[in-house]
């Protein structure tokens, strides 16, 4: 019975394991799924602003007004210097058929965040 509950939990864990990234139209929809970032987003704008990597907190992304005007998702964090808003510079990615999104806002060193 123990047996038989270990390699159905083992099964379950790698179903997602070679699951591909499929980018999502950035659009309301989509950002609204949004549960997660990217791995370096949290290292990278605590190195940008200089604060506590433990400090910088994700409250999530919401569809509003980018930094140059048009409408796109934001990410939102939460640092001891203010919050930072960030674009996904990948886009939206989904790595579950679209059920849930993520995105970077860090590539390469640049980060795509501002006040």
């Amino acid at each position: 019975m123990m047996s038989r509950l270990l390699v159905l939990i083992l099964g379950l864990c790698l179903t997602n394991v070679g699951a591909k990234n499929v980018e999502l139209e950035n659009n309301e929809v989509n950002c609204k799924k949004v549960n997660g970032f990217g791995a370096d987003d949290r290292f990278a704008i605590a190195k940008e602003y200089k604060v506590a990597l433990s400090s910088v907190i994700f409250l999530g992304a919401r569809w509003s007004e980018a930094r140059y005007g048009s409408r796109s998702c934001i990410f939102l964090f939460d640092t001891p210097v203010g919050p930072k808003r960030c674009t996904p510079v990948t886009g939206l990615l989904s790595n579950d058929g679209g059920k849930t999104a993520f995105g970077a806002v860090s590539q390469y060193g640049n980060l795509s965040c501002w006040d």
